[in-house]
Parts: structure tokens; sequence; C-alpha cells
């Protein structure tokens, strides 16, 4: 496993380099760290490619910080595993934007470590739906959901890249997902993973999508959201 730590706290990067490799004996990997002191530093030394199983970055370096790293990397590379650290979370959303893997608050723990490392290690199993639409049968991954919608005895599913529209009751199809979708409106379901804003009336999806939110909701969707982001930190 080779594992980038970037970091512009020397000390920081010492310690954490120390907790890593804990984590890679007591799981019994092998693997490879490798610190940079900035963004820049990783940069110059990664352009375009990145031969990285994850990244650690800290979020408040002081020229380039890790969301601006985190948003040059996404040009080129959509898969890589960005973790981020940080003494504060007013940045939770920006970490969403970037696709981050996990939203760690300093200081990150032994156990914190472990987990994510193990996560990377073993492949996630994804959930499966299969779908009748118009007398077919079509697979879809939980996961590639971007929202739900109700329309009468109808429903419209908006995927990454495609678009269904089968009959089925929305809280019948609920039950198929898990605790990543959220029913901000008896007429919507959506996925956490997708939202960028949160506004007193609606979500904000990626594209831009807006989709209603009931006013007896908005407080479960704050609190949803935030733990889905914040997962792992404690």
């Amino acid at each position: 496993m080779e594992i980038a730590l970037i970091d512009d706290d020397t000390s920081l990067l010492q310690s954490y380099t120390a907790l890593i490799n804990e984590a890679l004996i007591l799981l019994n990997l092998s693997g490879t760290i490798h610190t940079f002191s900035c963004a820049e530093e990783f940069l110059f030394e990664h352009p375009i490619s990145f031969p990285y199983n994850c990244l650690f970055i800290d979020i408040q370096m002081k020229e380039v910080s890790g969301i601006q790293l985190a948003e040059t990397i996404r040009k080129y590379d959509k898969d890589i595993i960005l973790i981020f650290l940080t003494s504060t979370d007013q940045f939770v959303f920006k970490g969403y934007e970037v696709n981050a893997f996990r939203y760690f608050m300093k200081p990150i723990t032994l156990d914190q470590i472990c987990n994510v490392l193990k996560t990377i290690k073993e492949p996630i199993k994804r959930n499966e739906i299969i779908l009748k639409v118009d007398g077919e049968i079509v697979k879809i991954y939980s996961d590639e959901i971007q929202y739900v919608e109700s329309q009468q005895h109808y429903l419209l599913i908006q995927t990454k890249t495609t678009r269904f529209k089968f009959k089925e009751n929305i809280s019948d199809f609920m039950k198929l997902l898990n605790s990543d979708f959220i029913q901000p409106h008896r007429s919507y379901i959506v996925n956490i993973s997708q939202i960028t804003k949160i506004t007193k009336t609606s979500i904000y999806l990626i594209s831009n999508i807006e989709i209603p939110v009931s006013r007896n909701r908005i407080n479960f969707i704050n609190s949803e959201f935030i733990k889905f982001n914040m997962r792992d930190k404690l």
C-alpha cells in the first residue's frame, strides 16, 4: 500500500507517520508512507499522476490549502482516496465537493487510521437494486443514485449518468436503501453523499440540482448530513 501524507506541520508529519506505520503493522499490511511538507511539494513531484492508494491531507496549509490541492488532484484523478485532517469542521461541505473519503478532526487516533486502512484494503460490497423498467430488468447500484422523486404512482430515479422511471411506492423503495439515504420531503429521497449545500427550504446536489425540504425535516437533514461527513472522526 502506497500512502501519501501532506501537512505543513513537521512535528505532525512525524507523529502521523508513526501512527500509520503502527496501523500497518497491526493490520499486517505492507506499505510505504511518503511525506510532503506542503501542497506545492506534492504537486511538483506529482503534477498529473498520483501513484498512491490514499492521501492524508491537512486542510489548513499556508500557501495552497488542502482543499485547493484536492481540487487540482480531482482534475486528473476522480477515484484516488482523499482523507482530510483538520482542526475545525467548517470545511465539511468543501470536503464533500472533492469527494473526500473521510474527514478527521485533529489529533487523529490509531483506531481511526486502522479503520480507514481496513476499509481501503477490503473492497466495499456495493448494494445492488433490481428494477423492472419498461418490461426490462435493470440492475443499478444504490451509491450511483443521486435522488428519487415520486410522481403519482411512479418513481423517477436519477443516477449519476442515467434516469429511470418505473412503477413503485416511495416508502417501499426507501426500504431497499441504506442509511446514506434520507427523505427531505415526502416526494423525494436523496443520497446524502450527493449533497453540496443545505438551506432552510432546499437541498442542493451536484450539478446544482435543487430538492425541496419540508420545514419539519430541516433539523434532521442537517444533523444527518453532518453525521455522514464526520463519521469515523471520533
